[in-house]
């Protein structure tokens, strides 16, 4: 005659299988990217949430509990191992498509559509998945690199059919503390490949649309990708991100406009005082090297003349 743990694996493992297929059917044939994240973020919340009902409320016998707490996780690492391959893989092909994209034909300076799509989803990835804070220099992290690899091994190769025998509590630490370093390194491996490699291939693309609309026009060209960088900055403060998760990208993108708006100045002043610049950075060139300086005064003089003749109509049409 059965026992109670044998009906209750009996009755429930079949409805645990039934829902595995039919998610891993509809993920299977999903290209979904923030959908998937969503998913993986509730299995997480899911799975801390009915840890904390197990250990913190009397809700069952310790021996009930155990045995539901067993269950639970094992049906979560079934989940986890359903979903975390998919994101990887669409992450990769979102990679590849900014890599091998064809520049589109750009009319103007303003931003391309690429770049909202780009920071909307680092903001959804930095939202979902943050980095974690800094940890103290003394943590012992070589205690945290094995575990994680053996713990994902025994995930893959699990059978989803069978709930494994409870854990001691000392196992019940030990697996707790391999998952949570295997979550890191997946989140870590996520926001790699959607926010470090994506990025990268975002600004090559971005490069080459404005080589290719602009190929004579420097300032279009400069101008183009500061507004390009400038909208992946308002999106990301749009979106209140913690400022600790989104402060590297940021960083990042904020570097970049100012070398833009440094070239675009750089540009402009060359296009129209060509002249009195390469003067003053040869000049400049020769001072720092204590060089001796042979003026021509007529040049200077001719100089002078025509910045104070020009600059105020330049600015004005400018302004």
């Amino acid at each position: 005659e059965a026992d109670g743990p044998d009906i209750f694996d009996a009755v429930f493992q079949r409805l645990v299988q039934a829902f595995l297929d039919i998610l891993e059917s509809k993920i299977q044939s999903t290209h979904d990217l923030i959908g998937l994240m969503l998913i993986a973020k509730l299995i997480d919340i899911a799975r801390a949430q009915d840890n904390d009902i197990i250990v913190n409320r009397n809700c069952a016998s310790p021996q009930s509990a155990s045995r539901l707490g067993q269950f639970l996780a094992t049906s979560y690492d079934a989940l986890e191992n359903c979903v975390w391959p998919k994101l990887h893989s669409l992450a990769m092909l979102n990679v590849d498509s900014a890599k091998n994209a064809k520049p589109a034909t750009v009319a103007a300076v303003s931003p391309h559509h690429v770049s909202r799509r780009f920071a909307e989803l680092a903001a959804a990835v930095l939202a979902l998945f943050p980095p974690p804070a800094p940890e103290p220099s003394h943590t012992n992290q070589r205690s945290r690199i094995g575990s994680s690899s053996l713990l994902e091994a025994d995930l893959i190769q699990q059978d989803r059919s069978s709930i494994s025998p409870p854990l001691s509590p000392s196992g019940k630490r030990a697996r707790a503390k391999a998952l949570a370093t295997l979550h890191r390194e997946r989140e870590s491996q996520l926001r790699d490949a959607l926010i470090t490699n994506l990025r990268d291939e975002v600004l090559g693309l971005l490069a080459r649309m404005a080589t290719d609309a602009f190929p004579e026009q420097m300032r279009d060209r400069v101008v183009f990708l500061a507004n390009n960088y400038d909208m992946i900055l308002v999106v990301l403060k749009r979106r209140k991100i913690d400022a600790h998760a989104v402060a590297t990208l940021t960083t990042f993108f904020e570097g970049l406009l100012a070398r833009q708006r440094d070239a675009y100045v750089d540009t402009t002043l060359d296009q129209n005082f060509g002249q009195l610049v390469a003067f003053v950075k040869t000049t400049e060139q020769d001072l720092n090297t204590s060089k001796k300086i042979n003026l021509d005064a007529e040049h200077v003089e001719f100089l002078v003349h025509h910045f104070a003749k020009n600059w105020e109509p330049f600015f004005y049409r400018k302004l």
